[in-house]
């Protein structure tokens, strides 16, 4: 837990740093074809904080509950099941990293992939790209889940970059993206339900006729998804098991202040970019409740949904007009997030605990 408290603490220490300097702008003359590169505190902080997450992703060892699945496939050459999946990137990848004999390059991609992708998306699109960051880092089902669920969550990390070709019309760049995402997790073509979303104003009524019909309509949803995704048969058993069902109350609330205070993501994104980031997290809040009771698809397939809260969530501290409330709501929801996140490594111990690293292994 000592590790765990360590790195939150540098988090922390990096974001005070930010909201207590100026930003100051300065130049690095690298040569005389590039010029000056141009940087300000504020960026070198937030690369500084996303290379400390990512090197705490890639230097643990058996770390995440799947971790050592993808070791032993690996370095041992396990005929697991990580190999008949048809998820080509991936597929391709372990077989490569077993002919340099090395399970580290592995992990290294996809850390890179998922940690970087997401804090560029963040950087660029938040209005507040270190409190996005940091929900990302403390809310269980992202940055700690995405050490368990590598595959999946490089394929999210893929999905979230690509959104930008859905307002821009790009429909053929999106699907491109896309399949490249699913070739590292099947699920991800689920995000090709993202793109008609941006067509549709989703109101409360219409979110409320979306969780009621998608409740009658269940049965034929999961034959389609087994129809469409044969991979995901496994997931879309029932189980007694109901994974992080507890944090569908936070995204419900979350919902519920969206769709109440709608206006001010509007201000703070255009209408359409917010039109779209509402539609797409109502749908991943809605899978999520359908899907709750099927052991890790609820999960797995609302966080290509659900993972817009990290662009949601920052604008929504406009609804309060006083600086002193806007503090206060940060604070306590930095507070429930950083419960949440040792909660979760405490109940996961066995999954998280000790923090060990490949330096030495």
């Amino acid at each position: 837990m000592i590790t765990y408290i360590f790195f939150l603490t540098i988090i922390i220490t990096l974001i005070l740093l930010k909201e207590s300097s100026r930003n100051h702008l300065f130049c690095i003359r690298v040569n005389e074809k590039l010029g000056l590169l141009k940087f300000n505190t504020f960026s070198m902080l937030y690369i500084v904080m996303s290379v400390v997450v990512f090197l705490f992703s890639i230097l643990r060892y058996n770390v995440g509950w799947d971790y050592m699945a993808y070791y032993d496939t690996i370095m041992h050459n396990f005929d697991s099941s990580l190999l008949s999946r048809n998820e080509v990137i991936s597929t391709s990848l372990i077989i490569f990293s077993r002919k340099i004999g090395s399970a580290n390059f592995y992990f290294i991609v996809n850390s890179v992939i998922t940690v970087f992708l997401i804090a560029f998306v963040l950087h660029k699109n938040s209005p507040d790209p270190f409190f996005s960051f940091f929900i990302f880092i403390t809310f269980p089902l992202f940055f700690l889940n995405s050490l368990s669920i590598v595959r999946n969550f490089t394929a999210i990390a893929i999905v979230f970059y690509s959104l930008r070709f859905i307002n821009e019309g790009r429909l053929l760049r999106y699907v491109v993206m896309i399949m490249i995402a699913s070739g590292f997790h099947t699920s991800a073509l689920i995000a090709l339900l993202f793109y008609p979303l941006k067509f549709l104003n989703i109101n409360s009524m219409g979110i409320i006729i979306m969780i009621v019909s998608g409740s009658i309509l269940r049965p034929l949803l999961s034959s389609e998804l087994k129809s469409l995704f044969p991979i995901l048969n496994i997931y879309l058993k029932r189980t007694s098991d109901f994974q992080g069902w507890h944090l569908i109350f936070f995204f419900v609330f979350i919902l519920f202040l969206v769709v109440v205070f709608r206006n001010n993501l509007a201000m703070g994104f255009s209408n359409r970019d917010a039109n779209l980031l509402v539609n797409i997290f109502t749908l991943g809040v809605v899978i999520y409740i359908l899907f709750f009771d099927t052991g890790t698809l609820g999960h797995r397939l609302s966080l290509y949904g659900i993972i817009t809260s990290t662009l949601i969530i920052p604008k929504l501290v406009d609804i309060f007009s006083n600086k002193r409330e806007r503090i206060l709501f940060k604070f306590v929801l930095c507070s429930g997030l950083m419960f949440l996140f040792f909660a979760t490594i405490y109940l996961g111990s066995s999954t998280y605990i000790p923090y060990e690293t490949i330096l030495g292994k």
